[in-house]
């Protein structure tokens, strides 16, 4: 089965990432989990390590982000919630904590996914959506954020996504990959 890592980030969403964990861990998959330290503002460093296979905890004295990326522990990269200030971090190749540093620690082949989630007038700001297209050309997969009564008592788009959707977003797309290695390893045998 494969092995996901799950980036949470600091947003008020950033405690769903627990529900996620938990329903990829119920179908089988390996799944490790690392945080911001803005991410534990949200939600528990000892949750995390309770719910999840593994945590990967940063470390001045060890290079984390090289291990957590190693093939044999990474098929899968999801960052939960996908923030304005990760997407900016990822785009731009800013390295300044663990998630971000991680992010370009990753294998080429590693399948990268993002859920974003931020406040209406944020997600719709010209600079966070030239970011999220950005990532998106390169090959960051995922869902957009829904509409909904936001943590800031405001209506509009922004949620993270149910973690029903999350969860078969990520099913679909590791088949997808799947299926296209197999029909890639096809192609050179034939």
């Amino acid at each position: 089965m494969k092995n996901i890592l799950v980036a949470v980030t600091g947003g008020i969403s950033a405690y769903k990432a627990v529900d996620v964990i938990s329903a990829l861990k119920k179908q089988g998959y390996h799944v490790s989990a690392m945080a911001t330290d803005s991410a534990l503002q949200f939600v528990s460093e000892n949750v995390l390590k309770i719910t999840a296979d593994r945590y990967w905890k940063h470390s001045w004295d060890d290079p984390v982000h090289i291990r957590a990326t190693e093939p044999d522990q990474v098929d899968v990269f999801v960052v939960i919630p996908a923030t304005a200030n990760i997407m900016a971090k990822i785009r731009w190749g800013i390295a300044d904590d663990l998630v971000s540093s991680t992010v370009l620690a990753l294998p080429k082949n590693t399948l990268k996914m993002m859920f974003c989630a931020c406040n209406t007038r944020m997600w719709e700001n010209e600079v966070v959506q030239g970011n999220f297209q950005e990532l998106r050309l390169k090959q960051w997969r995922g869902l957009n954020p829904v509409s909904g009564m936001l943590a800031c008592g405001t209506e509009g788009i922004g949620k993270l996504p149910p973690t029903k959707d999350i969860v078969e977003c990520i099913n679909k797309w590791i088949k997808a990959e799947t299926d296209l290695q197999t029909v890639k390893g096809y192609e050179k045998n034939n």
